[in-house]
């Protein structure tokens, strides 16, 4: 079975991931493992050729209302690179869809 694509539908279908979550054990938690994890996963799905990355993240502000929480980190680190974002609710709590530009690849 062959399937074919047009040519937008073929990049597109290639050009974007999307991320859903990122957990840690809680014993790990608070560390800073995050930056870290995803600059390494940033740098290789450039240099595979992904142009887009697509992330949802928590928008819960906490109890006083104040807390920088997981999608102000985005917003934050990510800023010159989000292309999109939309605000939901899912069953976890307000959540963010962001779309981001992949890093420039630097393809070996």
């Amino acid at each position: 079975l062959v399937q074919t694509f047009s040519d937008d539908l073929f990049w597109l279908r290639f050009a974007l991931i999307t991320i859903y979550y990122t957990a840690f054990d809680v014993a790990h938690q608070g560390q800073g493992l995050v930056a870290p994890l995803l600059d390494k996963l940033d740098e290789e799905l450039s240099r595979r050729g992904y142009m887009f990355i697509e992330r949802d993240a928590a928008d819960d502000k906490g109890s006083e209302g104040t807390e920088e929480n997981y999608a102000d980190k985005l917003r934050k680190n990510y800023r010159e690179r989000i292309v999109a974002e939309e605000s939901h609710d899912s069953e976890y709590g307000p959540q963010v869809f962001f779309r981001m530009r992949a890093r420039e690849s630097h393809k070996t």
